[in-house]
């Protein structure tokens, strides 16, 4: 999800007295700013928006030429921001059923 919803899944999780990381980790994608102002700040994957844009742009005139051509699965790089919304695997409080 990207980090706004991240920030208001965050939010949400802290409203209901989850604790972020302890009870429940949080992720997003794209190292917005609310990545950065939540409290915990939520890990979240960098990507470079001209990067992907540009390889939009160049696919969909590549389709609009050749609409038949198959599709195609394209990997673009992306770098992972860590910072409070996660802990190591085996050391988050286990939530007791109810």
């Amino acid at each position: 999800m990207n980090d706004g919803l991240s920030y208001l899944v965050t939010s949400g999780l802290q409203a209901q007295g989850f604790k972020v990381p302890n009870d429940a980790s949080v992720c997003g994608f794209d190292n917005g700013q609310l990545s950065q102002l939540s409290t915990p700040s939520i890990i979240t994957m960098d990507i470079d928006f001209k990067a992907f844009g540009q390889n939009a742009v160049e696919k969909l005139f590549s389709r609009m030429g050749n609409p038949e051509a198959p599709h195609q699965e394209v990997l673009l790089p992306a770098k992972l921001i860590e910072r409070e919304s996660t802990q190591k695997n085996g050391t988050r409080n286990k939530i007791k059923q109810q």
